[in-house]
């Protein structure tokens, strides 16, 4: 019989780490396991009740304040479906299904999407060690963490007081089957946003939030103006930052060279509109931007934050520059613009080590020794 696995994201996170944990359960399901995705009833349904497409069973929770109706929930799940594997992608999942799980014959995963010292830096510090509390309780029963790059495996260990072989540190995977292009869609943008076909395209991609750093970018755009023509588009929704941006973006008098556009479905076309993407994260794990703007082979700028330096450093696949400093993020803007052929041959270079390491399949392989 098929292997049964359960996801459980939590509420509060709809960004990389979600979508991280559905393609990972679509491919799952099409290697033979039968998965189930449990999800809150407050997240926009679209995104998981087309799973139910791809194989993968979709299950509605409700979550609430009541953590004990929660958890006798989530033990019922379990039960019910006769759940083999469980895998958890946020601190409260993390915790809300080990204690479902006591006396369940489950094996539970729990992937690290966020950095604990990140998630609790402002938090009171009796909400800081409880949270601690929690995760320690949670990472020990489970004994099989997944992080995403060589630092957060190390910085897991040492904090949680973990034995190393309990923490995998497995490349990010990108669903290669997702990730097609509408050749018609990609000339409308770059006819929209580029008429002259003179102006560089600028790609930034994420939820406008102030550790993703767009403010960094647009004071590093000031500055790249001053010597080259380009349009910078920052593509996501608001999380409640989005005044301070554009604040910011009349005070620079960047009108009509940077554009604010709402999170975007068909995200792949405005990547291989792109001539170039950026990433400016203040904090950040290993974000799908990357990944996804090296699958179209566009050269990328990212911060070098010790999650991605990690993945990145010594492969000369993207320029790092030091994050919160927007005339190191200018600099390399304006490097890569005026040597475009050794901007192509990284994007290249990307590219080939994404379908190298980074792909969902491998993930879903190197996975089964911890779930078989």
């Amino acid at each position: 019989m098929a292997i049964k696995i359960l996801h459980l994201i939590d509420p509060v996170i709809d960004g990389g780490a979600a979508e991280h944990a559905r393609r990972l359960a679509r491919e799952q399901s099409r290697s033979g396991y039968q998965v189930y995705f449990a999800y809150s009833l407050d997240a926009p349904p679209e995104k998981y009740v087309v799973l139910n497409d791809m194989g993968v069973r979709t299950i509605g929770i409700r979550f609430g304040r009541n953590m004990l109706k929660i958890i006798f929930l989530l033990r019922r799940i379990l039960k019910e479906k006769e759940i083999d594997v469980i895998h958890t992608h946020h601190f409260r999942s993390d915790f809300y299904m080990a204690l479902a799980a006591i006396g369940l014959p489950c094996k539970h995963v729990i992937t690290v999407h966020c950095l604990y010292r990140h998630w609790v830096s402002n938090v009171s510090f009796l909400k800081k060690m409880m949270v601690y509390m929690y995760l320690y309780f949670a990472y020990h029963r489970s004994g099989r963490i997944i992080v995403l790059s060589p630092f957060v495996q190390r910085l897991t260990v040492a904090t949680f007081k973990l034995k190393e072989q309990s923490v995998k540190q497995l490349f990010n995977g990108l669903d290669l089957e997702q990730m097609r292009i509408s050749r018609n869609s990609v000339k409308e943008i770059r006819k929209k946003y580029n008429d002259s076909d003179k102006n560089t395209i600028i790609l930034c991609v994420g939820v406008l939030a102030k550790h993703k750093g767009q403010h960094i970018l647009l004071e590093a755009i000031q500055e790249v103006l001053q010597s080259k023509m380009i349009t910078l588009l920052i593509v996501g929704p608001d999380s409640g930052y989005e005044h301070v941006l554009k604040r910011i973006h009349q005070e620079y008098h960047l009108l009509k060279s940077v554009h604010f556009i709402e999170r975007q479905l068909d995200i792949n076309n405005w990547y291989m509109a792109a001539d170039m993407v950026i990433q400016p994260s203040l904090e950040d794990n290993m974000p799908n931007t990357i990944l996804e703007a090296m699958f179209y082979a566009k050269p990328v700028i990212a911060s070098a934050l010790d999650t991605i330096e990690s993945n990145l450093t010594g492969k000369n696949i993207a320029y790092l520059v030091p994050p919160s400093e927007p005339k190191a993020l200018a600099k390399a803007i304006v490097e890569l613009l005026e040597n475009p052929r050794e901007a192509k041959a990284m994007g290249r270079r990307g590219r080939k080590y994404l379908l190298q390491h980074w792909t969902m399949d491998r993930l879903v392989d190197e996975m089964r020794c911890w779930i078989a």
